[in-house]
């Protein structure tokens, strides 16, 4: 009857009569809870809800209530009677607490935020997510859990959101929220500086390698690739991929450049050589210029294959190319004027003037010494060539006399001298050419004519003299004389011979004479033979003697007192 009529309480109409019924229950009595389930699912009074939430004490339904209830201020009323029991130390022990997590995950935000057991809360606290973490901050009853979910958040989002849940409620919570918030902004500052340097020098890169080349280009690219080399932070993946290629065109068109460079350097260079060459040649005499000659071709030629070579890369300054041409132009004609110049030639005066005509040097240089000197051996030349006809009109009149003295020897019957007058007028006379060798050839016919005549008499006084040597040197064949004296006595025959002078008994007798010579001197030549054989055989003999006293020479300790014997 009193079930009953408890019952019929909580049924009634009137409000006042459910709550006195609920009022009168045992808390967290397990008999009671399939009415006050009822009663909060069912019953249409928020305050009779809460009434029965608070008598229920049960945490499983309470969380249940918390999840699915309809009414928000119920689900709010439902959490706070779970955190009455969590916060409640002797309503659940660490162990009951973790066993209703593990069996429902959705108790980890009520314990996190609720739950007495300190190691437990901040455990479950950090099993959340960040999201859960800045949700739940503003409503954890315990300040190290609080302050504990402060330190975990990172996200700008969530730690914004937990800022303004936290709104005074707690200060030090918030304190770190902010200091974590003030770091993050400038985190973020410096991200974005960092993007925007890198970004800058990207675009710089890129504006280099896409715009006209200068000058300043190259510094500019030193500076960009010297900000890009300190950056102490990593840039974002497409920028660097942007500066290495706009980076790696730039180096292309650096070395390039380099290259240009380089080679209008070496065009400068080879221009000023030959330049300074040709200042260097108007000092040289015409001896040092000719000289210098097959050097100036070599290194002309060289110039001009390097110069050839350099323009392939790049056309020369128009300046630097006048001055090349300029000096090759000069030294070109130097080579030719050498040519000319070096020419023995019997028209050498005319070839030094076509020499001098043709030379083209440049205004712009010093004048040439050798120009002047070859001006002046002209002028000498020419001196020389005037004092040669006078020489050689002096030297014809002088051949003229000998042959009148050849003539006159003739008739005083000199014939070795005659003859030898006759060899020497028609030798020179071979120098001569035109009028002056047909007169000259005229007058020697009557000279030849004049030494026949008085050879032809000296022939008939001389023979018996041949016959009598002859005789002479066919006696000595076979003879018993020594063979030094029998060397001399030919010896003595054959300058009798030679002394009686050339003339046809000479030539007629002359072969007898020397078989007789060549079968006399035959002993001799054996016996000279001989005795050469053995003056070296002596000499042979000699040398171990030599070699063993050169032996003893250098092998002798003569300092230390040898045995002389």
């Amino acid at each position: 009857m009193k079930a009953g009529l408890f019952s019929s309480r909580l049924q009634s109409q009137s409000v006042e009569q459910r709550l006195q019924a609920l009022d009168s229950l045992k808390p967290n009595d397990p008999g009671n809870h399939p009415v006050l389930q009822k009663l909060i699912a069912e019953d249409t009074e928020p305050a009779v809800r809460k009434a029965a939430l608070a008598k229920l004490g049960e945490p499983e339904l309470l969380l249940h209530f918390c999840l699915t209830h309809a009414d928000p201020q119920t689900r709010r009323d439902a959490e706070s009677a779970l955190a009455d029991v969590l916060r409640d130390n002797s309503a659940l022990s660490k162990e009951q607490v973790r066993t209703l997590l593990s069996n429902k995950p959705d108790f980890a935000q009520p314990i996190a935020k609720y739950c007495f057991h300190a190691a437990l809360r901040a455990e479950t606290a950090l099993a959340l997510s960040e999201a859960e973490q800045a949700s739940i901050i503003a409503d954890v009853d315990y300040i190290d859990t609080r302050h504990l979910i402060a330190e975990q958040l990172v996200s700008e989002q969530q730690l914004q959101h937990a800022r303004n849940l936290l709104k005074g409620k707690d200060k030090n919570a918030e304190k770190i929220i902010r200091n974590k918030l003030d770091l993050l902004h400038a985190e973020q500052k410096q991200q974005l500086e960092n993007k925007q340097a890198a970004e800058l020098i990207c675009s710089k890169m890129e504006h280099l390698a896409s715009h006209e080349w200068r000058h300043e280009s190259r510094a500019q690219y030193s500076v960009w690739c010297q900000r890009w080399a300190a950056l102490d932070f990593a840039p974002d993946d497409e920028v660097v991929k942007r500066y290495g290629k706009a980076e790696a065109v730039v180096a292309d068109i650096i070395e390039r450049e380099s290259l240009i460079e380089t080679v209008h350097q070496q065009q400068e260079n080879l221009a000023s050589m030959l330049g300074q060459n040709c200042a260097e040649l108007a000092n040289l005499s015409k001896k040092q210029l000719l000289d210098q000659q097959p050097l100036l071709s070599q290194t002309l030629d060289g110039a001009r294959q390097q110069w050839d070579s350099l323009i392939e890369t790049d056309s020369a300054e128009p300046a630097v190319a006048a001055q090349f041409a300029r000096a090759a132009e000069a030294l070109t004609s130097v080579l030719e004027f050498c040519s000319g110049i070096a020419e023995d030639s019997a028209h050498q005066v005319n070839v030094l003037e076509s020499s001098l005509a043709t030379l083209q040097w440049p205004e712009s240089y010093p004048a040439l010494l050798a120009k002047q000197q070859i001006q002046s051996e002209i002028e000498e030349l020419k001196a020389e060539s005037r004092r040669a006809k006078q020489d050689a009109a002096r030297k014809l009149d002088k051949l003229h006399k000998r042959i009148n003295r050849l003539l006159g020897s003739t008739k005083r019957g000199d014939l070795k001298r005659a003859k030898r007058e006759l060899a020497a007028v028609n030798k020179a006379a071979q120098r001569y050419s035109g009028k002056d060798k047909k007169a000259l050839d005229e007058r020697l016919v009557q000279a030849s004519e004049a030494v026949d005549k008085m050879s032809d008499w000296v022939d008939f006084a001389t023979e018996p003299k041949f016959l009598e040597l002859c005789e002479a040197m066919e006696s000595l064949i076979g003879s018993k004389l020594h063979a030094d004296k029998l060397a001399a006595r030919i010896g003595e025959l054959q300058k009798s011979w030679k002394a009686l002078g050339h003339s046809e008994s000479a030539d007629q007798h002359w072969e007898r004479f020397k078989t007789a010579g060549d079968k006399a001197y035959a002993p001799c030549e054996r016996f000279f033979q001989e005795r050469q054989e053995l003056r070296k055989n002596n000499l042979a003999n000699r040398e171990p003697l030599v070699r063993q006293m050169r032996e003893l020479l250098e092998g002798t300790a003569w300092e230390e007192s040898p045995d002389y014997r």
